[in-house]
Protein backbone atom coordinates (compact mmCIF):
# COMPACT_ATOMS: atom_id res chain seq x y z
CA UNK A 1 0.00 0.00 0.00
CA UNK A 2 2.84 2.35 0.89
CA UNK A 3 4.50 1.67 -2.46
CA UNK A 4 1.28 2.55 -4.29
CA UNK A 5 1.03 5.84 -2.37
CA UNK A 6 4.68 6.54 -3.13
CA UNK A 7 4.14 5.98 -6.86
CA UNK A 8 1.07 8.22 -6.81
CA UNK A 9 3.03 10.92 -5.01
CA UNK A 10 5.83 10.79 -7.58
CA UNK A 11 3.31 10.96 -10.44
CA UNK A 12 1.55 13.96 -8.91
CA UNK A 13 4.86 15.77 -8.41
CA UNK A 14 5.78 15.17 -12.07
CA UNK A 15 2.42 16.57 -13.20
CA UNK A 16 2.84 19.63 -11.00
CA UNK A 17 6.34 20.25 -12.28
CA UNK A 18 5.18 19.84 -15.87
CA UNK A 19 2.23 22.18 -15.41
CA UNK A 20 4.36 24.83 -13.71
CA UNK A 21 7.09 24.76 -16.34
CA UNK A 22 6.97 27.77 -18.68
CA UNK A 23 5.64 27.20 -22.18
CA UNK A 24 8.62 28.46 -24.18
CA UNK A 25 6.65 28.64 -27.41
CA UNK A 26 3.96 30.76 -25.79
CA UNK A 27 6.54 33.04 -24.20
CA UNK A 28 8.27 33.57 -27.52
CA UNK A 29 4.97 34.34 -29.22
CA UNK A 30 3.79 36.66 -26.46
CA UNK A 31 6.97 38.72 -26.80
CA UNK A 32 5.87 39.67 -30.34
CA UNK A 33 2.37 41.17 -30.22
CA UNK A 34 0.16 40.67 -33.30
CA UNK A 35 0.71 43.40 -35.87
CA UNK A 36 -3.00 44.24 -35.90
CA UNK A 37 -2.97 44.85 -32.15
CA UNK A 38 -0.21 47.45 -32.53
CA UNK A 39 -2.29 49.55 -34.92
CA UNK A 40 -4.41 52.44 -33.71
CA UNK A 41 -8.11 52.63 -34.59
CA UNK A 42 -9.04 54.92 -37.46
CA UNK A 43 -12.24 56.77 -36.58
CA UNK A 44 -13.82 59.39 -38.85
CA UNK A 45 -14.35 62.71 -37.02
CA UNK A 46 -18.10 62.55 -37.66
CA UNK A 47 -18.45 59.09 -36.08
CA UNK A 48 -19.59 58.58 -32.49
CA UNK A 49 -17.92 56.25 -29.99
CA UNK A 50 -19.77 56.08 -26.67
CA UNK A 51 -17.97 56.28 -23.37
CA UNK A 52 -17.46 52.74 -22.13
CA UNK A 53 -17.20 51.18 -25.57
CA UNK A 54 -13.92 49.36 -26.30
CA UNK A 55 -12.35 50.00 -29.70
CA UNK A 56 -8.78 48.79 -30.07
CA UNK A 57 -6.29 47.62 -32.64
CA UNK A 58 -6.95 47.44 -36.38
CA UNK A 59 -10.40 49.02 -36.48
CA UNK A 60 -11.68 51.42 -39.13
CA UNK A 61 -14.90 53.36 -38.51
CA UNK A 62 -16.33 55.43 -41.34
CA UNK A 63 -18.29 58.67 -41.58
CA UNK A 64 -21.45 58.95 -39.46
CA UNK A 65 -21.01 55.47 -38.00
CA UNK A 66 -21.63 54.90 -34.30
CA UNK A 67 -20.52 52.46 -31.61
CA UNK A 68 -22.67 52.43 -28.49
CA UNK A 69 -22.31 51.71 -24.79
CA UNK A 70 -20.33 48.64 -23.73
CA UNK A 71 -19.81 47.43 -27.28
CA UNK A 72 -16.44 45.74 -27.88
CA UNK A 73 -14.56 45.96 -31.19
CA UNK A 74 -11.32 44.06 -30.71
CA UNK A 75 -9.08 44.29 -33.78
CA UNK A 76 -6.15 42.32 -32.42
CA UNK A 77 -5.58 39.43 -34.86
CA UNK A 78 -7.25 40.81 -38.01
CA UNK A 79 -9.12 43.91 -39.17
CA UNK A 80 -12.57 45.28 -38.34
CA UNK A 81 -14.25 47.76 -40.68
CA UNK A 82 -17.47 49.65 -40.02
CA UNK A 83 -19.01 51.31 -43.08
CA UNK A 84 -20.65 54.69 -43.60
CA UNK A 85 -23.65 55.35 -41.38
CA UNK A 86 -23.63 51.95 -39.68
CA UNK A 87 -24.35 51.51 -35.99
CA UNK A 88 -23.09 48.89 -33.53
CA UNK A 89 -25.45 48.97 -30.59
CA UNK A 90 -25.01 48.50 -26.87
CA UNK A 91 -23.25 45.37 -25.64
CA UNK A 92 -22.42 44.01 -29.07
CA UNK A 93 -19.11 42.17 -29.59
CA UNK A 94 -17.11 42.15 -32.83
CA UNK A 95 -14.06 39.92 -33.01
CA UNK A 96 -11.98 38.03 -35.56
CA UNK A 97 -10.09 34.96 -36.58
CA UNK A 98 -6.68 34.72 -38.21
CA UNK A 99 -8.40 33.81 -41.49
CA UNK A 100 -11.31 36.26 -41.44
CA UNK A 101 -11.73 39.88 -40.47
CA UNK A 102 -15.07 41.38 -39.50
CA UNK A 103 -16.50 43.70 -42.12
CA UNK A 104 -19.71 45.70 -41.72
CA UNK A 105 -21.06 47.43 -44.83
CA UNK A 106 -22.74 50.81 -45.16
CA UNK A 107 -25.94 51.75 -43.28
CA UNK A 108 -26.04 48.50 -41.31
CA UNK A 109 -27.85 48.29 -37.99
CA UNK A 110 -26.41 45.80 -35.49
CA UNK A 111 -28.86 45.34 -32.61
CA UNK A 112 -28.08 45.20 -28.91
CA UNK A 113 -25.98 42.31 -27.57
CA UNK A 114 -25.26 40.75 -30.97
CA UNK A 115 -22.10 38.69 -31.50
CA UNK A 116 -20.37 39.06 -34.87
CA UNK A 117 -17.28 36.90 -35.16
CA UNK A 118 -15.05 37.03 -38.24
CA UNK A 119 -17.95 37.56 -40.63
CA UNK A 120 -19.05 39.91 -43.42
CA UNK A 121 -22.27 41.95 -43.43
CA UNK A 122 -23.54 43.55 -46.65
CA UNK A 123 -24.94 47.07 -46.97
CA UNK A 124 -28.23 48.07 -45.33
CA UNK A 125 -28.68 44.89 -43.29
CA UNK A 126 -30.53 44.68 -39.98
CA UNK A 127 -28.95 42.34 -37.44
CA UNK A 128 -31.43 41.58 -34.67
CA UNK A 129 -30.75 41.78 -30.95
CA UNK A 130 -28.75 38.87 -29.59
CA UNK A 131 -28.03 37.38 -33.00
CA UNK A 132 -24.81 35.38 -33.40
CA UNK A 133 -22.94 35.27 -36.71
CA UNK A 134 -19.96 32.93 -36.82
CA UNK A 135 -16.64 32.72 -38.67
CA UNK A 136 -16.68 33.02 -42.44
CA UNK A 137 -20.40 33.72 -42.71
CA UNK A 138 -21.44 36.23 -45.37
CA UNK A 139 -24.71 38.12 -45.11
CA UNK A 140 -26.01 39.53 -48.39
CA UNK A 141 -27.08 43.17 -48.66
CA UNK A 142 -30.50 44.27 -47.44
CA UNK A 143 -31.10 41.18 -45.33
CA UNK A 144 -32.62 40.79 -41.87
CA UNK A 145 -31.09 38.43 -39.33
CA UNK A 146 -33.78 37.82 -36.72
CA UNK A 147 -33.24 38.38 -33.02
CA UNK A 148 -31.44 35.47 -31.40
CA UNK A 149 -30.65 33.73 -34.68
CA UNK A 150 -27.39 31.77 -34.98
CA UNK A 151 -25.76 31.92 -38.41
CA UNK A 152 -23.32 29.02 -38.59
CA UNK A 153 -19.74 29.04 -39.91
CA UNK A 154 -19.23 29.83 -43.60
CA UNK A 155 -22.97 30.21 -44.20
CA UNK A 156 -23.79 32.31 -47.27
CA UNK A 157 -27.01 34.31 -47.00
CA UNK A 158 -28.33 35.67 -50.33
CA UNK A 159 -29.19 39.38 -50.58
CA UNK A 160 -32.67 40.39 -49.51
CA UNK A 161 -33.24 37.46 -47.15
CA UNK A 162 -35.25 37.12 -43.97
CA UNK A 163 -33.24 34.81 -41.72
CA UNK A 164 -34.42 33.24 -38.47
CA UNK A 165 -33.78 30.36 -36.10
CA UNK A 166 -31.02 28.24 -34.59
CA UNK A 167 -29.33 27.24 -36.78
CA UNK A 168 -30.44 30.17 -38.91
CA UNK A 169 -32.27 29.55 -42.17
CA UNK A 170 -33.69 31.77 -44.89
CA UNK A 171 -37.44 31.76 -44.28
CA UNK A 172 -38.45 34.04 -47.14
CA UNK A 173 -37.34 36.78 -49.49
CA UNK A 174 -37.92 40.35 -48.40
CA UNK A 175 -40.16 42.44 -50.63
CA UNK A 176 -38.66 45.42 -52.48
CA UNK A 177 -40.45 47.78 -50.07
CA UNK A 178 -39.10 45.92 -47.03
CA UNK A 179 -35.58 46.07 -48.41
CA UNK A 180 -35.86 49.77 -49.20
CA UNK A 181 -37.00 50.47 -45.63
CA UNK A 182 -33.96 48.90 -43.96
CA UNK A 183 -31.76 51.96 -44.31
CA UNK A 184 -34.21 53.97 -42.19
CA UNK A 185 -33.04 52.06 -39.10
CA UNK A 186 -29.50 53.33 -39.65
CA UNK A 187 -30.71 56.84 -40.43
CA UNK A 188 -32.32 57.04 -36.98
CA UNK A 189 -28.95 56.49 -35.33
CA UNK A 190 -27.21 58.93 -37.65
CA UNK A 191 -29.63 61.63 -36.49
CA UNK A 192 -28.75 60.91 -32.86
CA UNK A 193 -25.00 61.40 -33.30
CA UNK A 194 -24.85 65.24 -33.23
CA UNK A 195 -26.92 65.36 -30.05
CA UNK A 196 -24.59 62.96 -28.24
CA UNK A 197 -21.55 64.92 -29.40
CA UNK A 198 -23.12 68.22 -28.32
CA UNK A 199 -23.81 66.82 -24.84
CA UNK A 200 -20.22 65.63 -24.45
CA UNK A 201 -21.16 61.96 -24.35
CA UNK A 202 -18.54 60.76 -26.83
CA UNK A 203 -15.41 58.96 -25.68
CA UNK A 204 -12.86 61.80 -25.59
CA UNK A 205 -10.19 59.50 -27.01
CA UNK A 206 -12.12 59.48 -30.30
CA UNK A 207 -13.95 62.80 -30.10
CA UNK A 208 -11.80 64.90 -32.43
CA UNK A 209 -14.41 66.43 -34.75
CA UNK A 210 -14.20 70.13 -35.42
CA UNK A 211 -16.71 72.53 -33.85
CA UNK A 212 -19.80 72.82 -35.99
CA UNK A 213 -19.15 69.62 -37.93
CA UNK A 214 -22.64 68.35 -37.13
CA UNK A 215 -24.39 71.70 -37.22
Amino acid sequence: MDSVKSCQSVAIKKLLLKSSAPDVGFLQTSMNPPAHLLRSPSVHPSAFIAKGAVVLGDVSIAENASVWYNAVLRGDINAITIGHGSNVQDGTVLHLSADHGCHIGNYVTVGHMAMLHACSIGDECLIGMGAIILDGAQIGARSIIGAGAVVTQNKIIPPGSMVMGTPAKVVRQLSPDEQANLRSWADRYIRLIPHYHHLGLADPAFSTQADGLHS
